[in-house]
């Protein structure tokens, strides 16, 4: 798998929903071979009230960490084929692998959702049934907007209605294998931590190893 890190150029809708954990398991399936795509990251930084600015550094950093730990973080029974799709492929790709997030907040949502024949194509000559992808979503405020942010909701709160505090950060990986034979996902999880580094490389590397060892353990 080529170490190839793309920015997004659309970002995710950020503070216009809270994402909440999802799991869904196709449990009449049983994978024993996978085709990893790299990581897709996108990590926002909000430093001016509440519009968040996608940050080139914090999602490299994010996507690195991510990108190592999904060299060897399966398990030695599962045999995996490391995926590095051409420039144009893989802009498509991680599109599709970000946007989905948007498309998929329950089971049921999951086990209906049909994959387009356009992802399908993209991997004619993979030789590949099953396909692990990874998206590491997030964002964190500056110091000071913070304080400004929950300053201003205090007052919000005291003289008119209450108000929930802002969230200071907030990270979100979410794994998915899709089965290309079948055009379904067979399995689908959501990892919500709310206040944590969405950088950290031990939250990082805990939702990882808790979403692959629910599936596969």
């Amino acid at each position: 798998m080529k170490k190839t890190f793309i920015l997004l150029i659309i970002a995710i809708p950020l503070l216009s929903f809270i994402l909440s954990p999802v799991i869904f398991i196709r449990s009449d399936i049983k994978v024993d071979s996978l085709l990893v795509l790299p990581p897709v990251a996108e990590i926002s930084l909000i430093s001016k009230g509440s519009r968040p600015q996608i940050d080139e550094d914090l999602s490299k950093k994010t996507f690195d960490i991510t990108y190592d730990y999904l060299q060897n973080g399966f398990p030695n029974s599962i045999k995996t084929k490391y995926h590095s799709p051409d420039s144009t492929s893989a802009a498509k790709l991680n599109n599709f692998v970000a946007t989905i997030i948007t498309k998929i907040n329950s089971e049921k949502q999951a086990r209906k959702y049909h994959l387009p024949d356009s992802i399908v194509s993209l991997f004619n000559t993979a030789n590949a049934r099953f396909v692990f992808c990874t998206l590491n979503w997030g964002f964190k405020r500056t110091r000071d907007n913070f304080i400004n942010t929950y300053h201003r909701r205090e007052i919000v709160n005291f003289f008119i209605i209450p108000m929930a505090q802002p969230h200071e950060s907030l990270v979100t990986v979410t794994c998915m294998i899709l089965d290309l034979k079948q055009k379904n996902i067979v399995y689908y999880r959501r990892d919500v931590l709310e206040n944590r580094d969405p950088t950290d490389i031990k939250i990082i590397k805990l939702q990882l190893s808790r979403i692959i060892n629910h599936f596969f353990i």
